[in-house]
């Protein structure tokens, strides 16, 4: 009967930590497909979650209505986070010197947080 209870509990944990991952996603999904064109057309990929941080990648249609290739994100879930999430490639221009200097330290944050792997 104890053994029964315990594993019981074990359950109960290992599902409240789904539920909660399951949530994160959800909070994360929503704050990403805010910075989209079509965010109806988001179809997300490779979702990881630590902790609060979800990360993973994000296909979704432009203002021409084709699909872009899916790009990498990174976001926090924490509601009272109140920053855009990271987008790989988001920018009004990747040519000039800022816009670079934001995809490539939004780049090393994800790869730091293991969303994405080193080019």
């Amino acid at each position: 009967m104890i053994a029964l209870l315990a594993a019981a509990g074990l359950s109960l944990a290992a599902g409240h930590s789904t539920t909660t991952d399951q949530a994160n996603i959800a909070k994360a999904e929503a704050k990403v497909e805010d910075l989209l064109k079509d965010p109806d057309s988001a179809k997300f990929t490779r979702v990881k979650v630590k902790g609060v941080v979800v990360c993973g990648y994000v296909n979704a249609k432009n203002s021409f209505g084709g699909y872009t290739g899916a790009k990498a994100f990174m976001t926090n879930a924490d509601p009272n986070d109140n920053d855009p999430p990271l987008l790989a490639g988001n920018g009004p221009s990747l040519g000039d010197p800022e816009s670079d200097a934001r995809l490539e330290a939004s780049t090393q944050s994800m790869i730091e947080a293991g969303c994405i792997n080193q080019p």
